[in-house]
């Protein structure tokens, strides 16, 4: 079987909630074993299988073409659960939700109705635009040139995110007149090589690395013209950004709640400290400063955040004054010194 073929019929959904629900249980599904699978850098096909089969994938899907339809909101809570739990993955099908837009603005009605489907199926769109060396984003090497044998694709992609593992790798090109397209390629065409040398330090598991197309036969079929989708006002990268952010939000909310299990009820991590976490540095995480939210001293309540803020505004402590106008008496050092008058007259 292709390493890219979707591993079983991936499920389909109608509603908000049952999305949801899939997302956290997925990402429950992947916890086992995400800190393995970054040091590692290994490529996780078992867990991205996992993914094609969830119907995650065909979210945004137009109802015209029988998909969800679903909104960006729901986009950005299913992206931002499984990134608490493991980045990489939630970074690997960023690309994918960008060329399902790109498909439903751009593509033909046929375009449409043939890699719908496919996705609706499980199958997942690799990444393929990135270049090194260009001016600007659409300053590329790669061509898509005709030819005796029919189009061909010729160039080399970097950062290719998902694409090792994806059913179609959509490619960004220049053809034959210079004019920006993307062509949508199987994984597994002739003259498809897409490697997996990605060492970097975090999301390791994105295997990230270049892709070489040595020419690839194009189907024409398959081709869109992608340059007139940015002379015209759209909302391409605004998802792409929203797909980013709640990648980095989830990634946020992860390390928060670690940190609250590292700090609750539990033997501490940290030994030999007795200053900081008791005798024998025995005590519990929670109990070291540095964990302990700061307060005011005896601050409690609407005054003593009235308080803070004449102190942050520099006007510091005002003496506590009673009705009459005068200053108000504390009584427990008043009580002091009598005290310590009355031991002085009976010295001497």
């Amino acid at each position: 079987m292709s390493v890219s073929a979707p591993a079983a019929q991936a499920e389909l959904f109608f509603s908000a909630t049952e999305v949801l629900a899939a997302a956290r249980s997925y990402a429950e599904s992947i916890s086992d074993g995400v800190i393995e699978r970054d040091r590692a850098g290994a490529v996780p096909y078992a867990e991205l299988a996992a993914l094609d089969a969830s119907g995650l994938l065909g979210i945004t899907v137009p109802a015209a073409h029988f998909g969800p339809d679903l909104s960006p909101v729901v986009l950005a809570e299913v992206i931002r659960t499984i990134a608490a739990t493991d980045p990489a993955i939630a970074q690997i099908p960023q690309a994918h939700f960008l060329f399902v837009d790109v498909l439903a603005t751009c593509g033909s009605e046929a375009q449409q109705e043939r890699l719908f489907a496919d996705v609706l199926a499980g199958a997942r769109l690799g990444n393929g635009l990135a270049e090194r060396g260009g001016q600007h984003a659409q300053d590329l090497k790669t061509r898509l040139l005709s030819g005796s044998q029919g189009l061909r694709l010729d160039g080399r992609k970097y950062y290719c995110t998902g694409a090792i593992s994806a059913r179609w790798i959509g490619v960004s090109a220049l053809d034959d007149d210079g004019h920006l397209v993307l062509a949508f390629v199987e994984r597994d065409a002739p003259g498809v090589a897409v490697g997996d040398d990605w060492d970097v330090m975090g999301q390791r598991a994105t295997v990230s690395g270049p892709a070489v197309f040595d020419q690839v036969p194009v189907d024409p079929g398959l081709v869109i013209p992608y340059g007139g989708a940015f002379e015209v006002p759209q909302q391409l990268g605004a998802r792409a950004q929203l797909v980013h952010a709640a990648i980095q939000v989830g990634i946020a909310g992860g390390a928060l709640r670690d940190a609250g299990e590292f700090v609750r009820p539990g033997p501490a991590v940290l030994r030999g400290h007795p200053g900081r976490l008791g005798r024998g540095g025995r005590g519990r995480p929670a109990h070291d400063p540095p964990f302990r939210p700061p307060r005011h001293p005896g601050a409690r309540g609407r005054g003593a955040a009235r308080r803070r803020g004449r102190h942050a505004r520099g006007g510091g402590p005002r003496t506590p004054r009673r009705r009459g106008g005068g200053p108000r008496l504390d009584r427990r050092r008043a009580g002091q010194g009598v005290r310590q008058r009355r031991r002085r007259r009976g010295g001497q």
